[in-house]
């Protein structure tokens, strides 16, 4: 069976099915980060913001497998969502970007190791839009849990995706709350 691998799913079984497929990434180690970011024209990167960082429109988590798994924010009609893909974002889902080599950073900050993966999701409805129609949950939240630290990758504003440090700080900007947020059971 092949999984899907996508930001919207129609019901819970659809969550726990991606939820579930998500396991693979259980005990596995992470060797190289790349936030991938449009193309602006200066040369320095301002992914950087404090308690967090946030850039458009993704990351990449080359694994210690040889794997490389991919977190992207989509749009499908009027609604967005978290997509996770077995494969990078350049070419296979953006025409063009700039990569940032984050691997150090992330190092310092985030889990060198995935113990477990939690998904949030929001609900929605079932509308279509402009011929294209969107199912009623959207991935919004991906935590990935280490052995002493966790990343919490966040669906932001616009095009943006968020990395917060700690579910502390995640939940103090709006993030990881249950209003709104249905979350699926941790992978382990």
């Amino acid at each position: 069976m092949n999984p899907s691998w996508t930001a919207w799913t129609p019901d819970d079984d659809g969550a726990a099915r991606i939820a579930d497929s998500l396991r693979q990434l259980t005990g596995r180690r992470i060797c190289r980060v790349r936030f991938i970011d449009l193309e602006y024209e200066s040369d320095r990167p301002y992914w950087h913001v404090g308690d967090h960082v946030l850039f458009d429109h993704g990351l990449e988590l080359e694994l210690d497998d040889g794997s490389t798994w991919s977190l992207i924010w989509e749009q499908a009609g009027t609604s967005e969502g978290l997509g996770i893909y077995p494969e990078p974002l350049l070419p296979n889902h953006l025409m063009a970007g700039r990569t940032f080599e984050a691997t150090r950073y992330w190092h310092r900050r985030g889990p060198r190791d995935i113990i477990s993966v939690e998904l949030g999701w929001s609900e929605g409805r079932l509308h279509e839009d402009a011929g294209v129609q969107t199912p009623d949950r959207c991935l919004r939240e991906v935590v990935l849990v280490g052995h002493d630290r966790e990343a919490v990758i966040v669906l932001g504003y616009g095009v943006d995706v968020l990395v917060y440090w700690s579910r502390v700080d995640a939940r103090r900007a709006g993030y990881l709350t249950e209003h709104g947020r249905r979350r699926s059971a941790p992978t382990r």
